[in-house]
């Protein structure tokens, strides 16, 4: 793995700034982003500073307490006045979750239009504990963040005239169906007309940060104590020395470490990858169908969606992780069903992997024949 010269990555980037941006954190969570800022910058490179920048701008970092021992309880105290979610009452993922990166939009109705006028970015989290888990959950949260941080929020006009707000996470997005109700509020409802949720690409959404966060670990843990500043030394010396290593997969759930394990194969595709970087970072449609077309291209499908098709695979794993997450003994058509749906995602994994060497063989070739 390459190695970081923390201090030198430190004076590369304006650390005033962030010193101020981050003032307003708890104290705990305030020091641990001061401290990851340079190897989050440095790993994602050119423009990086930037958007991490504007993320701290509007992030807030919410903490459990007594009155919100939940993170469904801290969801609720930030809604807005004039907004209502339908599915409220639905079993979320957040009982589940040790962190959650949650955004809302604020929106208005004018001129009987519904209008977005800004958003509410939040990071639910338990009062930090500096072990390995503590820290990586939340550079994990911190990471949906900054991937969401442009064209976070869309709304749409369907031809019948429904108005709808789709919020983007990286590569992930969901849709909620916007109506005004008779007392004048809004109400979103994340279902489509079947019932289903309405978003897609969750799975590979979570692949790459799950794949983003080990590396920081990686990074991080890798780092002499002594280089880094006086007052965050004692987040690395207060761990137990167990937990001061990188490369031990345990500490992800276990649906996350699959799909861990798929993205880092993907991953071994530098010319996606970067795509995909493209398109993750910067929510705009262009990039995202430039990736689109480049894997259905390296594919050779020019009549078939094999980008979405292995994100369907990708979101069929996850969900079913999630299902049954609780689940003290599985039954033998559960096994059955999960190990049908991985086969068919590594099937496609597989597929475009070796497509992808003959169309680097094939650019090779083209590149020597023009020389």
């Amino acid at each position: 793995m390459e190695h970081i010269d923390y201090v030198e990555a430190m004076a590369q980037i304006n650390m005033d700034r962030f010193r101020e941006l981050t003032e307003k954190y708890p104290p705990a969570y305030r020091d641990l982003i001061r401290l990851v800022i340079p190897i989050i910058t440095y790993y994602y490179g050119a423009g990086s500073e930037k958007l991490l920048e504007k993320t701290l701008e509007k992030l807030r970092i919410d903490e459990t307490n007594e009155e919100n021992a939940t993170f469904e309880s801290l969801e609720k105290s930030c809604w807005p006045k004039n907004m209502v979610d339908k599915n409220a009452e639905e079993v979320g993922l957040m009982d589940i979750a040790a962190g959650v990166y949650n955004a809302m939009p604020i929106l208005s109705v004018q001129n009987g239009s519904v209008v977005l006028d800004g958003e509410l970015c939040d990071i639910f989290v338990e009062p930090l504990e500096y072990t390995h888990d503590g820290i990586s959950n939340f550079i994990h949260e911190l990471l949906h963040a900054m991937k969401s941080t442009r064209n976070q929020f869309e709304i749409t006009t369907d031809d019948k005239g429904m108005q709808s707000v789709t919020a983007r996470m990286g590569l992930f997005h969901k849709t909620h169906r916007l109506s005004v109700l008779e007392d004048g509020k809004i109400q979103l409802d994340g279902n489509d007309e079947q019932g289903n949720k309405s978003e897609f690409n969750r799975g590979i959404e979570e692949a790459i940060n799950t794949f983003d966060e080990f590396v920081l670990m990686s990074r991080l843990l890798e780092i002499p104590v002594d280089s880094f500043p006086k007052d965050l030394q004692y987040i690395i010396l207060n761990m137990p020395e167990e937990e001061r290593r990188a490369g031990n997969d345990s500490d992800f759930p276990t649906g996350l470490r699959y799909l861990f394990t798929i993205y880092y194969y993907l991953f071994k595709d530098k010319k996606l990858d970067q795509r995909i970087r493209a398109a993750q970072l910067s929510g705009d449609p262009q990039a995202y169908n430039s990736l689109r077309k480049f894997f259905n291209s390296t594919m050779d499908n020019s009549q078939e969606d094999s980008w979405g098709e292995l994100n369907v695979k990708m979101d069929e794993v996850l969900a079913w992780f999630y299902e049954h997450n609780k689940d003290q003994k599985l039954s033998l058509k559960s096994i059955t069903e999960l190990r049908n749906k991985k086969d068919n995602l590594e099937a496609i994994i597989v597929e475009y992997l070796e497509k992808a060497k003959i169309r680097d063989s094939k650019d090779i070739n083209e590149s020597a024949e023009e020389i």
